[in-house]
């Protein structure tokens, strides 16, 4: 009888080991691609990404307990811990829409060049992470910049219930004057603002100039016109009576060693390159905003300097059929502030509307303290979401210049207007 009950205690427990294995060999080909590619490569793989302090400011884990919660979750223990992935991973996962690939820099860093198919997340927006991305259990792969501390971000993720969370490096890590990311080295595909791919056809903007890509060479398709003391004091005059200068303006003259309204931004629309204007406001250093366009049919040039430009630079636009959107900010020696926020144009009517962030306009000082990168540090599609921005009153044309852009049309209006700053006779010293 004793040993008929060893032998059926016997049979369950091999009947019990071999349905777990099983239900273990199953589980694993449920996983989600992310968690299968983790088992696959073994813990070996994942931990070779971290150091005792961290490679990357990432922790290893110190016990056991840590160690069997990376093997039967495949995902991070730590709240402060990602899994570094490999490039090619990266792109495969996004090309799939498998996960969704943050690049955490500002996003003025993000708008100079970025991997394709990041999407732009400050840091200094993680109070709003949950509205941005209310899906936990999506897979996020953090872009680990220089200046970035991924470990510390991704802390705040986990710690929000985000927990499929990888850390894709973007230092270089190639020596040499042509030092390259991973991403570069794998020959991924990257964004560049600047850099437009028009069916067979490459556009690139320079500081003042439209270029078409033939062949290896830049072929210049147009230049729109130079900043000049005359045009400055044509559409900024009240900056003479701020510094309270002479009235025929020699001391004012003297005093601006370099004039910028260089391109900033741009995107394509209607056959058109449209562009943003930027300047730099610091000791000697003075500029003009505004935005305009290239037509790529007719080659014409047009340019706007309404008021609620003129005195800001260009962050960011959007064109569509009805609407010009503007994200203006200015630039200071020890500063950034919002300026006039997005500015909205409305390209029949031409009246102008603009939303700011509350609180304060400042997006970065030098002396640290409360910014409004919350708000303003994102796309334009994002803040026309944003249902915390507030209208602000800005200045307009007077009534015989809105009238005069009316009877000739915004398009036929801005090309005039480039034709006026490129007659003889005007100040081209910074040509």
């Amino acid at each position: 009888m004793t040993k008929s009950r060893f032998r059926y205690r016997l049979g369950v427990a091999m009947l019990v080991g071999v349905l777990a294995i099983f239900f273990r060999i199953s589980a694993r080909q449920n996983l989600p691609p992310a968690d299968r590619h983790s088992l696959r490569h073994g813990l070996a793989h994942h931990l070779s990404s971290y150091s005792s302090k961290g490679k990357n400011g990432l922790d290893k884990p110190d016990n056991d307990r840590e160690l069997a919660s990376f093997v039967s979750h495949g995902t991070p223990a730590l709240a402060d811990s990602t899994f570094q992935i490999s490039a090619e991973q990266a792109w495969d996962w996004v090309s799939n829409e498998q996960a969704i690939l943050l690049d955490l820099r500002s996003y003025d860093d993000y708008q100079v060049q970025h991997p394709q198919g990041a999407r732009s997340f400050s840091a200094a927006r993680i109070p709003d992470l949950e509205a941005t991305f209310p899906d936990r259990n999506q897979n996020y792969i953090l872009l680990n910049w220089q200046n970035i501390n991924v470990a510390e971000v991704a802390g705040e993720f986990a710690r929000r219930g985000y927990h499929r969370l990888y850390n894709l490096d973007m230092t270089s890590s190639r020596n040499g004057p042509y030092k390259m990311s991973e991403w570069e080295q794998a020959n991924l595909p990257i964004e560049t603002p600047k850099v437009f791919h028009l069916d067979s056809v490459t556009i690139k903007l320079g500081r003042h100039e439209v270029f078409k890509d033939s062949l290896g060479d830049a072929i210049r398709l147009a230049h729109f016109p130079v900043p000049t003391v005359e045009l400055l004091l044509r559409y900024r005059p009240r900056l003479v009576e701020q510094y309270g200068y002479d009235e025929d303006n020699k001391d004012f003259r003297n005093e601006i060693a370099h004039l910028e309204s260089i391109i900033s931004a741009a995107t394509y629309a209607g056959g058109k390159i449209w562009v943003g204007f930027a300047f730099y406001q610091g000791r000697g250093q003075q500029g003009y905003g505004g935005i305009g366009f290239c037509d790529l049919a007719t080659g014409d040039l047009g340019v706007l300097r309404h008021p609620a430009l003129v005195k800001h630079s260009v962050r960011d636009l959007v064109v569509t059929d009805e609407t010009i959107y503007i994200a203006t900010m200015d630039e200071y020696e020890l500063s950034r502030e919002a300026g006039n926020g997005l500015v909205l144009i409305d390209r029949k009517t031409l009246q102008v509307r603009a939303l700011v962030p509350p609180g304060t306009p400042v997006l970065w000082h030098k002396d640290g303290g409360e910014n409004a990168a919350l708000y303003y540090d994102k796309p334009i599609p994002e803040i026309l979401e944003d249902g915390r921005f507030i209208p602000k009153e800005v200045e307009g044309w007077d009534p015989i210049e809105l009238g005069t852009a009316l009877n000739l049309g915004l398009e036929i209006y801005m090309i005039q207007t480039a034709e006026q700053e490129r007659r003889p006779g005007i100040d081209r010293t910074n040509e």
